[in-house]
């Protein structure tokens, strides 16, 4: 008895599942068409790695150490959410980077490279372009944590006025603290100068 054989044009190799080789089966089951992955338009390729069951649109390809997904579009490669926005919204905006709304939403998540949103890259309920410090502060970090402070230690107010950004870092430190402390500091010398 003959092996059945491949239905897909041109083929003739030796059935595995669904009246397909092995080849054009693998093909079918990942972009649902016979045509090879290279042969998909961008956008086909995308929504191929994304499982749509959920409204948050779950990544399934590769991603970062950090748990980003990431996707290449004309030989360059893009964060998963990144490439969610510029092939189906369209380019981001200047000065802006996409945000995941989702997690911001999500009060419960801890944050950090474990977070289950980095791999949503539903651009039309999960992503919204927002500017790098908005995108900073809605994040669970210890960064989002300090810029979001508005006193210092000593409930001094970080304004205009009362703030000032340490040379060489990013750090603010309060003006009322550091003349206070500047004080203690000329005491104790002349202190230590007067004789006894």
């Amino acid at each position: 008895m003959d092996e059945p054989t491949c239905t897909a044009p041109d083929c003739g190799r030796i059935v595995l599942a669904r009246s397909l080789c092995s080849m054009h089966y693998q093909r079918f089951k990942v972009n649902g068409k016979l045509g090879r992955i290279r042969d998909l338009s961008p956008q086909e390729r995308f929504l191929a790695m994304v499982d749509q069951t959920e409204l948050e649109w779950r990544w399934t390809g590769a991603l970062t150490p950090r748990g980003y997904g990431r996707f290449k579009i004309d030989g360059r490669t893009y964060t998963a959410h990144h490439a969610a926005y510029l092939l189906l919204i369209g380019p981001v905006p200047p000065g802006m980077e996409i945000d995941h709304a989702c997690h911001t939403r999500d009060l419960a998540c801890p944050g950090g490279d474990t977070c289950p949103h980095r791999c949503h890259v539903n651009p039309f309920y999960c992503l919204e372009p927002v500017p790098h410090r908005e995108n900073t502060l809605r994040g669970r970090t210890l960064a989002a944590a300090n810029i979001a402070k508005t006193h210092c230690p000593q409930n001094h107010p970080y304004d205009a006025a009362n703030t000032y950004t340490v040379p060489g870092t990013n750090a603010r430190a309060c003006r009322e603290c550091q003349r206070k402390a500047n004080a203690r500091y000329k005491a104790k010398k002349r202190a230590q100068a007067s004789p006894l």
